[in-house]
């Protein structure tokens, strides 16, 4: 943890300025170990050059932190270096992002951005390259592994709950949480716990699960009836059914759409235990709308549309 990281944090209890209270291994500017602690009494340990952030949560976050731990494990960081989500590029994403704020790369030189559920972080370090500064937050251990592999000085990890934000208000020009929010115990609150940290006419991207009233897909449908069913179910039990539902992969292969492979085998394993995790909502694009509306954003538009092929859509807003 860089001690710059200070500028952003506070108490997730009483949000309060932090301070260092010990220091007991360090490296260069990174503190390795140590302890932060607010006026309030509560205490926070870096651990591992991360701050753990958490004083409330509650027993389904821990599982879905779990859940989530055991998806981003499944993720390698070494063969798949260039690539983010979904088969994603590095490129691609970045192009994403830069669709889902109007904006061009050149204009994020000097700004600050949070992004919020960063996942393996891999986003993070290629928006960091761009001349702003990232803080990256997730409460699996994929920040973990990120925090270790993906480096550099515009680059600032935490482990934190969306729930018990640990985040300054008006601190970040631009906040970026896609594929986050409905995987809380609410989104709605998890949304209004990132609105203050937006600043003044600042950008906030969500992208959230959802579709067009009374156009649900078949296999969207599917996708939450067996979620519902399979989150409760042992490991073991999730690793059979995945490898039956993967048998796709093969038809595809045989049409000659993928070539079988452990990245692709490793990706698909993500994307099915994405879909049965202890929360998985969603959210008609009216109803997020007006959430951005409620909190007196203006300019809403819906940059990103995935409803055919992911189920879930994009929505930004300018906070006044």
């Amino acid at each position: 943890m860089k001690k710059e990281l200070l500028n952003y944090l506070v108490c997730p209890k009483c949000k309060k300025q932090l301070k260092i209270e010990t220091i007991d291994k360090s490296e260069g500017n990174e503190i390795i170990e140590g302890t932060l602690k607010c006026d309030c009494g509560c205490k926070y340990p870096i651990i591992l050059g991360l701050p753990r952030m958490f004083y409330n949560t509650v027993e389904g976050v821990h599982k879905s932190s779990n859940a989530f731990s055991r998806q981003w494990n499944i993720y390698d960081y070494k063969d798949e270096k260039e690539e983010t989500w979904m088969s994603f590029s590095e490129e691609k994403r970045l192009k994403r992002v830069m669709t889902a704020f109007n904006i061009k790369p050149e204009d994020l030189k000097g700004k600050v951005i949070l992004d919020a559920g960063c996942g393996n972080g891999r986003l993070s370090f290629s928006l960091s390259k761009l001349g702003c500064e990232v803080v990256a937050m997730d409460i699996s251990s994929g920040v973990e592994h990120a925090s270790r592999i993906y480096k550099n000085d515009k680059l600032h990890y935490v482990k934190g709950d969306l729930m018990e934000l640990p985040l300054k208000s008006e601190s970040f020009d631009y906040v970026w949480c896609s594929g986050v929010l409905h995987h809380t115990p609410s989104t709605k609150k998890s949304f209004d716990n990132l609105v203050p940290v937006v600043k003044k006419n600042g950008i906030l991207y969500i992208w959230v699960y959802g579709w067009h009233p009374n156009k649900r897909p078949l296999f969207c449908t599917v996708k939450w009836g067996l979620g519902k069913i399979m989150k409760n179910s042992p490991n073991f039990f999730k690793d059979l059914v995945c490898f039956f539902c993967m048998a796709g992969i093969f038809h595809q292969v045989l049409k000659g759409k993928h070539r079988i492979n452990p990245t692709l085998i490793r990706q698909r394993r993500r994307i099915f235990n994405d879909s049965i995790v202890p929360y998985s909502h969603h959210q008609s694009p009216s109803e997020v709308k007006n959430w951005f509306k409620e909190h007196s954003f203006k300019n809403i538009e819906m940059p990103i549309e995935d409803f055919k092929v992911l189920c879930g859509y994009g929505i930004r807003g300018i906070r006044k």
